[in-house]
């Protein structure tokens, strides 16, 4: 994976080209996808070399498994998201907080990886891309199940 992100970084002709306002409608990634969904809104930004992102949102289940509900969250992540004219490519990794744990998360401080894809118009920087999100505990707190989300985000610059 860090070769991966490494080539993204050398072959991209900007790292830095994301600066605005998300929101982002999810759905599970694994199983039905009506059975959970989610909304979120962000704000990401550039830091020296790499991009930072804040995002508050929440997911509802009814997936129907024992224990299983929605919860409310926030996070705070940094990655790279190298471009390629109007093409972008992003990655982030970060620490999140639930407001309800059960029997998929077992603890309120989860950890949250961010992988998108997407395209930007070069004139007004608006943007609109798929993501695929993943958060766990990293074994930290039991159960340890992780959620998988997969969602169209939508960026508008200020």
């Amino acid at each position: 994976m860090f070769r991966v992100i490494l080539a993204l970084l050398l072959l991209s002709t900007s790292a830095n080209a994301a600066e605005g306002t998300f929101f982002k409608y999810m759905v599970s990634a694994t199983g039905k996808p009506s059975t959970q969904k989610g909304l979120a809104l962000g704000y990401q930004s550039e830091f020296s070399i790499l991009e930072t992102k804040l995002e508050g949102g929440f997911w509802t289940d009814q997936s129907g498994r024992p224990g299983a509900k929605g919860s409310a969250y926030g996070s705070a992540s940094i990655g790279i998201e190298p471009t390629a004219g109007a093409l972008y490519v992003n990655f982030f990794q970060g620490i999140a907080g639930i407001t309800g744990k059960d029997t998929v998360l077992g603890g309120p401080v989860q950890f949250v990886e961010d992988l998108g894809i997407g395209i930007r118009d070069q004139k007004t920087k608006t943007s609109i891309g798929l993501h695929y999100k993943h958060m766990s505990s990293a074994g930290i707190f039991k159960p340890n199940l992780g959620r998988d989300f997969i969602g169209i985000q939508v960026m508008l610059p200020w």
